[in-house]
């Protein structure tokens, strides 16, 4: 299922609080997109690099090879910081990821392309907040990305990853994204991240950033159903904020873990498995409030799970 090709839909992953599995919603929603045969774009906005990590592993274990280094490759990437400065250079920082997606199997692209992260973005300015050129950048440098002879540059969607916290970097790439997808943990800590990026977005549009630029949805992630307090938070909540609230939670699950820390997504590397098709019916959800999916309409490619949903069991 493909979005219109000139414009891709382009979505951030965000809450103002950290631990909520902003990089692994990033990371397995790249991987169920690709998988369905869109193409897509994560670009790490996050210092940490933790979705250039997981999704480049195959990509520097071939940089260490060549150049008999020990995870080196991130430190020479061109990052986010580059192409503020000359966002014309924004082709030269696509990085093709090659994953693998079985034991002994081949690692090659698989329709996910990234723009690597690294520690130099931890202490990037926004030259000019007020300069509409530096505020602008990233936005005017997703419109410069072309195709060339050695990347077909034609992506579906655009996914950023944030860091937790909101800084001009992190304005500046709201301005450039059409959508906030917000996760959250069920604790009130994480539903007060979800208050203060309202406000943010709020101001945004207010401001004339980006005036389209809305909340398409909030979704709990690490739920543990058997726990009591989870259970009644997941009520209340899924009260208070009405359409707002994805009623698909992501369950706590090791295989989430384990799919991050050898770089393969889990519709890949566990296809049936229950957190698995949490992430499936989130991704298929928030492509119907893009208007990408019609309701009851899935995306191909991917095995669909079987028994009563994880928020059927929340709700009783």
């Amino acid at each position: 299922m493909r979005a219109t090709k000139k414009q891709p839909i382009r979505i951030a992953v965000f809450n103002q609080k950290g631990g909520v599995a902003k990089t692994a919603t990033v990371f397995n929603m790249a991987g169920i997109l690709a998988k369905s045969g869109s193409k897509v774009l994560v670009i790490d906005v996050d210092s940490q690099a933790n979705v250039s990590s997981s999704l480049l592993m195959e990509n520097m274990a071939d940089y260490d090879e060549k150049h008999g280094t020990v995870g080196q490759m991130l430190d020479e990437v061109m990052t986010l910081k580059d192409i503020i400065e000359v966002p014309s250079r924004i082709n030269d920082a696509i990085i093709k990821a090659k994953i693998c997606i079985r034991d002994g199997g081949a690692a090659k692209w698989r329709g996910i392309d990234v723009i690597p992260a690294n520690s130099r973005l931890q202490d990037l300015k926004v030259e000019d907040m007020d300069d509409e050129d530096s505020l602008y950048a990233i936005r005017d440098a997703i419109g410069m990305i072309r195709r060339t002879r050695k990347h077909a540059y034609d992506y579906d969607y655009i996914l950023f990853d944030f860091p937790p916290h909101l800084g001009e970097l992190s304005v500046a790439v709201l301005a450039a994204s059409d959508h906030v997808l917000v996760p959250a943990t069920v604790d009130s800590y994480s539903m007060n991240g979800y208050g203060e990026l309202m406000d943010t977005v709020e101001s945004i549009r207010a401001m004339g950033l980006n005036p389209d630029l809305d909340i398409i949805g909030v979704f709990f992630t690490m739920i543990q159903p058997l726990q009591k307090y989870d259970r009644s938070m997941y009520q209340d909540v899924r009260e208070q904020l009405g359409d707002a609230f994805i009623d698909t939670p992501i369950r706590s699950n090791s295989n989430a873990k384990l799919a991050a820390h050898i770089g393969c997504p889990l519709c890949w590397l566990k296809r049936t498995a229950g957190v698995t098709q949490d992430y499936i019916a989130v991704t298929e959800e928030v492509l119907c409030r893009c208007g990408v999916l019609k309701k009851g309409e899935h995306l191909p490619n991917l095995t669909n799970g079987a028994g009563k949903s994880l928020s059927g069991r929340l709700m009783g």
